[in-house]
């Protein structure tokens, strides 16, 4: 099972950075549209428990922001946190975690995944803010 959190949070730099870009920009006498608004960033966390000798999603990047990873964390040696593009390893050594400061940034639309060759049910996770991304949709519309 896949679990993903997200929690709402505002870094001083990040969101004085952002202000500008979170403005709905006016429209000038040439028609000049409105500039879409991004979302405040936001922590996230996920967790993934794949079988052994198998590999699960973890996380996908948004395709327009960046997602920047601070921690991977892996519960046994055998195991790791990896890049699906790239098939860059994120985590090292035996169990435990893997810390980014101030983090690696991940490219847009990227995916995150659990490798598990450890023998057992194992979990993996991972903690990162993804920011610049455009603001989700507060609700559902539907129409006929």
């Amino acid at each position: 099972m896949t679990m993903i959190r997200s929690f709402p949070v505002v870094p001083v730099l990040a969101a004085f950075a952002l202000v500008s870009l979170s403005m709905p920009a006016a429209g000038s006498a040439d028609g000049e549209a409105a500039k879409p608004k991004i979302a405040e960033p936001e922590v996230i966390s996920s967790t993934a428990t794949p079988n052994s000798g198998s590999v699960r999603e973890m996380y996908k990047s948004p395709r327009r922001g960046e997602f920047l990873l601070t921690q991977a964390c892996v519960e046994h040696g055998a195991m790791y946190v990896r890049n699906d593009e790239s098939g860059a390893r994120l985590t090292y050594g035996s169990a435990g975690c893997t810390h980014y400061d101030p983090g690696m940034r991940i490219a847009a639309g990227e995916t995150l995944s659990c490798v598990n060759r450890s023998g057992q049910s194992r979990t993996c996770s991972l903690v990162g803010i993804v920011s610049g991304a455009p603001e989700r949709p507060k609700r559902l519309v539907i129409t006929p």
